[in-house]
């Protein structure tokens, strides 16, 4: 198999005429340490000051209608290095010392040595999204008795006078509940004289969630909280309009679960990582190692980035430091 570097995001095989002849080996980065010696004590004592930064080398060559001027750009830069013999890692690299293009371009084939910093990270996008949202809208339009309830990109919009006793459906994805979950339907306009319940299209007159209809609000949140049998499923949201009621307004619903309070994820390495971790969401958040807690803070603002390597906090571009509180070793 041809070897390749990739120099944040480019292949070597991409540039015209550029060979990777070796890779470097993979190795672990030095320790490093400090030793004293104490009159009297046998031995020393050696106080470890953390992994090294180090050098990994790499042979590249050229071969049939090169374009030097490709070569040199390419390695003219810093960032992340993915190695063809660890695909799944990159490493952070700066190349600082001069790399001999004469000599490549006379006996085609020269060395260039990368800086890299001790860590490497996985470089397969490994995201974990917890989704404490179980309700999603199917896109449907239903009309009846003048009012028409037209759902779409998750939202259903509600509008017209009910002639009579309007009972409208509204195709969900269907959700299995077990346990303690909470309903919350959230309304923009006017909405009195309108109520909601979960329920399943093939029984919707038996048991809803919660057993009853949520009265909605006029530009205002309802909820109703209720524990479910194991296995119970639901896949509709029925809308009850009374008559001679004039709506128009926009509905959100939500279901979130009571009983969700922790993900656990697991270092794939085997030493110590300082991993960048952003969580969305709202409320107060805990990080913890081996169940201790490092780390606790706020989220107000979506989300929160925490960069354990830089040892800082981010909303985008803005420090978010004075919402954490703990060590980030």
């Amino acid at each position: 198999m041809i070897g390749y570097i990739e120099l944040n995001g480019e292949k070597s095989t991409d540039v015209k005429g550029l060979i990777i002849q070796s890779l470097p080996p993979i190795t672990k980065p030095k320790m490093r340490t400090s030793t004293e010696e104490i009159d009297g004590r046998d031995g020393d004592i050696v106080t470890k000051l953390g992994y090294a930064a180090y050098d990994k080398e790499v042979s590249i060559g050229l071969h049939g209608d090169f374009d030097i001027d490709d070569a040199i750009s390419f390695f003219d830069s810093e960032g992340e290095v993915v190695f063809g013999n660890e695909r799944d890692k990159y490493y952070r690299y700066q190349i600082l010392d001069q790399i001999d293009f004469e000599r490549l371009v006379r006996f085609r084939t020269a060395k260039v040595k990368m800086h890299v910093q001790p860590y490497k990270y996985d470089a397969v996008d490994r995201t974990f999204e917890i989704v404490n949202q179980l309700i999603n809208v199917e896109d449907s339009t239903a009309s009846r008795f003048g009012v028409t309830a037209a759902s779409i990109g998750g939202s259903v919009r509600v509008a017209g006078k009910a002639t009579n006793t309007v009972e409208i459906m509204v195709p969900i994805d269907r959700i299995t509940l077990s346990g303690s979950y909470t309903l919350t339907a959230e309304t923009s306009g006017d909405s009195a004289g309108c109520a909601l319940k979960l329920v399943s299209r093939a029984d919707p007159d038996g048991d809803s969630f919660g057993g009853t209809y949520i009265e909605l609000k006029n530009d205002g949140t309802s909820s109703v909280t209720a524990d479910a049998d194991s296995g119970t499923e639901y896949d509709a949201l029925w809308l009850y309009i009374q008559a001679g009621t004039s709506v128009d307004f926009t509905l959100s619903a939500t279901m979130a679960s009571n009983d969700f309070s922790s993900i656990t994820l697991t270092n794939r390495g085997n030493v110590v990582s300082r991993p960048t971790v952003t969580v969305y969401g709202s409320g107060n958040v805990e990080l913890a190692i081996n169940a201790v807690t490092v780390l606790s803070f706020s989220i107000d603002d979506g989300y929160i980035t925490i960069d354990a390597d830089e040892m800082n906090a981010y909303y985008g571009d803005t420090l978010m430091n004075r919402r954490v509180t703990g060590d980030y070793l």
